[in-house]
């Protein structure tokens, strides 16, 4: 009678963890555009480059910025329309381990916007042809997302 109940609960408890992280192994990719009045501008999810503008990707997971730069121009930073996922909350109830892993590769939140619009602004330059403020920032912008990928 033992066993027999042993044997039930490993079966439970063997299902539990092949269900979990559902939202990691079921989850549909979304579409998601990004477009400019700029062509040609890169564009970083969160710290992730994905593209130049116009842009169309697909992914499964959502980052709550979009930053857009372009040699000439003023970078853009958006913040985007962050949803959770709530096929997510499946694994609380289920087994917390799936809920962690969903959420460690960025499963547990989808995009509740999925077109975004992001007007650069053309630098001015002063007479002497400078502008080192926001040159400088864009560089700090581009290096502060470059050392963010590479730790």
């Amino acid at each position: 009678m033992k066993k027999k109940n042993l044997y039930s609960i490993l079966v439970m408890l063997f299902a539990t963890m092949a269900l979990s992280s559902c939202a990691t192994l079921l989850s549909k990719k979304q579409t998601v555009t990004v477009t400019s009045d700029v062509e040609g501008a890169q564009v970083y999810k969160g710290t992730e480059y994905v593209g130049t503008t116009p842009l169309t990707f697909q992914t499964k997971s959502a980052k709550s910025t979009f930053t857009l730069i372009k040699d000439g121009y003023e970078p853009q930073t958006v913040y985007t329309d962050v949803d959770i996922r709530w096929n997510t909350m499946w694994n609380w109830f289920n087994c917390w381990i799936g809920w962690f892993v969903d959420l460690g590769v960025g499963s547990t939140q989808k995009y509740g916007q999925t077109n975004y619009y992001v007007p650069l602004k053309k630098i001015e330059y002063n007479q002497g042809g400078q502008n080192n403020d926001t040159e400088k920032e864009a560089k700090d912008i581009l290096k502060r997302i470059r050392s963010k990928k590479n730790k």
